[in-house]
Formats: structure tokens, C-alpha cells, sequence
């Protein structure tokens, strides 16, 4: 069996091409996850606390170029085997502030979130 959601090296493989912000263009990422960065083939294990780390500096990162980011959580069967706990703040700890928990299958939830980091706006003087 492959476990296949290296999310730190994917976002840094992303970075490249997610424009930064700027006074003309606002740049979003939203992401959904699982809360497990992992990656499991031939012999090679890249999870736990290396891979969260590492996907908490690619989120900041992402962060640096005035990217506003929301990383939905979703909840999966594999989240059974983990404390949830330990799964959030491990969430948490990857995607900081814009880590954001709601029921995907209600769209109100994801609407009212959405509308949210749209809306935002940092005022720059």
C-alpha cells in the first residue's frame, strides 16, 4: 500500500507558480487535506514530524510572498487510527492560522470560509 500526500513537497514544487500578492493581484492557495503528510514507496518513508515541519515551511513560505492561505481539513477513515487531538494540532501546527475545520459536505460552512479570506483585506499604507 502507497501512502501518497507528501503536502510539504508538493507545495514547495508549487510555489513557483503561485504569483505573489501584490497592490494589483490578490494570490490565494486553498488547500485540502488530510492532516497526514505522508509519502510511502520502495523503501523510502518521509511522515511524521519531519514531514509536518517541512510543510509548516512551505505554508510560511507561501506565506512570505503575501499569499493569503486556507487549508480545509477533512477528515478521513485514516484519522480513526490517530487521536484527533493530536491530528488537529498537528494540523494546526502545519497551516497556523488559516488551519480551518469545518464539515466539507456543508456548503455553508465552506461559503461562509471562503467569503471570509475574500473579503479579507490587509491594509497597507
Amino acid at each position: 500500500m502507497y501512502e501518497l500526500t507528501p503536502e510539504g513537497m508538493c507545495l514547495n514544487a508549487l510555489n513557483k507558480y503561485i504569483p505573489s500578492s501584490s497592490y494589483y493581484l490578490d494570490s490565494y492557495l486553498i488547500n485540502m487535506s488530510d492532516g497526514f503528510p505522508t509519502f510511502e514507496s520502495s523503501g523510502f518513508v518521509y511522515k511524521g514530524k519531519s514531514a509536518i515541519l517541512d510543510t509548516t515551511k512551505a505554508v510560511n513560505s507561501i506565506r512570505k510572498k503575501g499569499v493569503n492561505v486556507l487549508s480545509y481539513f477533512i477528515e478521513t477513515d485514516t484519522a480513526t487510527f490517530v487521536k484527533t487531538n493530536e491530528l488537529m494540532d498537528d494540523f494546526r501546527t502545519m497551516y497556523g492560522k488559516s488551519a480551518t475545520f469545518i464539515d466539507p459536505k456543508n456548503i455553508y460552512q465552506v461559503t461562509k470560509t471562503l467569503n471570509n479570506l475574500f473579503l479579507k483585506r490587509d491594509l497597507v499604507s
